[in-house]
């Protein structure tokens, strides 16, 4: 298993106005393609206007085709242009499961 950690910086005080866009398609299509997510958070203490998505995946090749699925999906397009410029910076890791037993 491993988890895209997506950290994104916003412009200040726009976290609401992309929650709202993301509200009307763009979190409909990543479920669509990529199921649920693990969690979705805002940043409240050290670097704000932080917004941190975490997707849980079988492989690295997994990712690979859901996430390719998802960039043809016309309503996550049209989220990625109403939103790309309220979005200041990004970040992805990819974090590996560790075996313990």
């Amino acid at each position: 298993m491993i988890v895209d950690e997506r950290t994104y910086t916003l412009a200040t005080g726009k976290l609401g106005e992309l929650l709202s866009l993301y509200r009307q398609g763009g979190y409909e299509a990543q479920r669509r393609h990529l199921g649920e997510p693990l969690g979705i958070f805002s940043v409240e203490v050290g670097e704000l206007d932080g917004w941190v998505h975490m997707w849980r995946y079988q492989s690295v090749e997994d990712r690979a085709q859901r996430r390719a699925r998802l960039a043809q999906d016309p309503q996550w397009q049209a989220f990625t242009r109403a939103s790309a410029g309220l979005i200041v910076h990004r970040r992805n890791r990819l974090l590996e499961g560790v075996e313990l037993g």
